[in-house]
């Protein structure tokens, strides 16, 4: 260690570590079986068919890229991962589904419970995904998504973390 100078100081250091390690993957695993739980209890009656059809439609591009970087046939791209076009399809739309599902339910919670994405709240989400996904900056995080698509990902986390300080856990 570059900050330790002795060794109870190293193990300090490495204690202090490891608690925030299991912190962090505590609440991630609550965060996690809370959003499931969320989802699992909520029933949509009506799906916004333009939006489930944009995210079928851009899904199945990029499969049919992948099979034509590879120089083969769609359809044989397919039975090479064990699945008919109809098979893919019924998947590539449950899929499609359960994107839109978590996006209405989350702005519904959001809006419920005057969840704003403030500035600030999303500069230090920006900050926080640039740091846990390996970019140099937020600059780097920013050149490399859409800002349509940041804001969707920072006020996702904003709910999930209220959520996780919101739930009541029961043991099973």
């Amino acid at each position: 260690s570059d900050e330790s100078k002795t060794v109870d100081e190293n193990k300090t250091e490495i204690k202090n570590l490891l608690k925030q390690e299991a912190e962090d993957q505590y609440k991630s695993q609550l965060s996690t079986s809370v959003m499931e739980k969320v989802l699992e209890n909520t029933e949509i009656t009506k799906y916004p068919d333009d939006e489930v059809k944009k995210i079928t439609d851009d899904a199945v591009k990029q499969y049919k890229e992948a099979a034509q970087y590879q120089n083969i046939e769609f359809k044989d791209y397919l039975e090479q991962n064990g699945v008919t076009e109809k098979e893919f399809n019924e998947q590539i739309e449950d899929a499609a589904k359960d994107r839109v599902k978590q996006t209405m339910v989350f702005n519904a919670i959001a809006e419920k419970e005057k969840l704003e994405l403030t500035d600030e709240v999303y500069e230090k989400q920006l900050e926080n995904l640039a740091r846990s996904n390996g970019f140099e900056d937020v600059d780097a995080l920013k050149e490399a998504a859409e800002e349509d698509e940041l804001k969707e990902v920072a006020l996702y986390n904003i709910v999930l973390e209220w959520l996780a300080d919101h739930c009541i856990q029961k043991a099973s």
